[in-house]
């Protein structure tokens, strides 16, 4: 670990070119490796063993050279910061005061829940990240994991599971519900025709001008509602279609930052 401590903090493109030639690029991948090894193999399960910490803090320069990205409008916020430091106890706090950090994901699919999951925080954080944004358990990083695929501890991976279930529970409730009130449109509007026609030839209306006036009405309201819920359609199409645009900008952005990480890892001839 000591042997490492001088290539997992180099700081410079040039310091890291230099010391791949002096050490060999296989001891230097196995230095750069060292911190997932440690992750893999940790015991304690609120991460907070020395070995653990001493190398989690050390590779802190690796961490934000993997997770910054030159397509980031903006850095990430500090409740993503702070799992990254292993601040937990910093998360904590900013999870109550930030909740809507949450939601924020990194250029490369990471929300704050698969940052707390993979760097190992107390099951106590993680229930805060997942409570304020559930949602989170279904996001997917660049390589298709979500937080339950990155979880090494077992309580966590139990508690996302069962939080992954519930959500799902929730969202089908959610959709049976409003399958149930949202009646099909030319339904509604054959009902009402039906019922003022009913009433017009089973009343005894004197006036026929005025039950054919009331018909009227009632066709009007349906053909109201009609291009309510047309205009609602058409802000949801404006709304994915912005949403889409958005991702397909993320994943150019995203294959051009691995082709030029590919460049910069190539071996020079």
């Amino acid at each position: 670990m000591l042997a490492c401590k001088s290539i997992i903090t180099s700081r410079q493109r040039n310091d890291m070119m230099r010391i791949i030639y002096k050490v060999g690029s296989s001891r230097y991948a196995s230095c750069v490796a060292m911190p997932a090894t440690v992750v893999s193999n940790k015991y304690n399960k609120n991460s907070s063993s020395p070995w653990h910490r001493l190398v989690m803090i050390n590779s802190n320069i690796i961490t934000k050279r993997q997770f910054s990205s030159p397509h980031s409008v903006s850095p990430p916020p500090l409740l993503f910061e702070y799992i990254l430091q292993l601040r937990f106890n910093k998360v904590l706090e900013r999870a109550q005061t930030h909740p809507y950090e949450a939601r924020y994901t990194h250029p490369r699919g990471w929300t704050a829940l698969h940052a707390s999951v993979e760097y190992g925080a107390p099951l106590n954080v993680v229930k805060a990240l997942v409570t304020i944004y559930p949602t989170a358990l279904t996001k997917k990083d660049w390589k298709g994991n979500t937080p339950t695929d990155l979880a090494l501890e077992q309580d966590v991976k139990d508690l996302l599971t069962q939080r992954a279930l519930d959500l799902v529970k929730e969202q089908q409730r959610e959709q049976s519900d409003a399958m149930e009130k949202d009646v099909p449109i030319e339904q509604t509007m054959s009902e009402h025709s039906q019922e003022a026609e009913n009433e017009c030839t089973t009343s005894n209306v004197l006036d026929t001008n005025s039950c054919h006036k009331a018909t009227t009405t009632i066709n009007d309201k349906d053909t109201k509602h009609l291009l309510e819920q047309i205009d609602l359609l058409s802000t949801q199409v404006i709304e994915l279609t912005a949403t889409c645009q958005k991702l397909s900008k993320q994943v150019d952005a995203l294959k051009d930052d691995l082709l030029g990480h590919n460049n910069s890892t190539s071996p020079a001839r």
